[in-house]
């Protein structure tokens, strides 16, 4: 079996995030979210590989997860008005939601 670049380069959160986007791209959104989650538990505070699991949660309907990780992005972030306002907005989304 082939060794992925994420593989090879664990130090690299970059690799990670490329090759999640890649597997996104491809269809295969399950496995680009587990191979972002290993890479956040590389580098707990990358922005990039946090936006991905949103963005990859959000649109796989899993708005709790998406929130989750918005909310710990705004915690390394708190002065960042659009991750604010993202977090705002998954908040909103996961209450209509739960109100249908």
């Amino acid at each position: 079996m082939s060794r992925t670049r994420s593989e090879l380069g664990p130090e690299r959160a970059r690799y990670a995030y490329v090759y999640a986007v890649a597997l996104h791209s491809a269809g295969r959104g399950e496995e680009a979210i587990a191979v972002l989650k290993d890479g956040l538990a590389r580098h707990p505070e990358d922005r990039d590989i946090l936006l991905a699991l949103i963005t990859f949660n959000r649109d796989a309907g899993e708005l709790p997860a998406a929130l989750e990780f918005a909310e710990r992005l705004v915690r390394i972030a708190p002065n960042d008005r659009d991750v604010a306002n993202l977090v705002q907005s998954l908040q909103d989304q996961t209450r209509k939601r739960s109100a249908q």
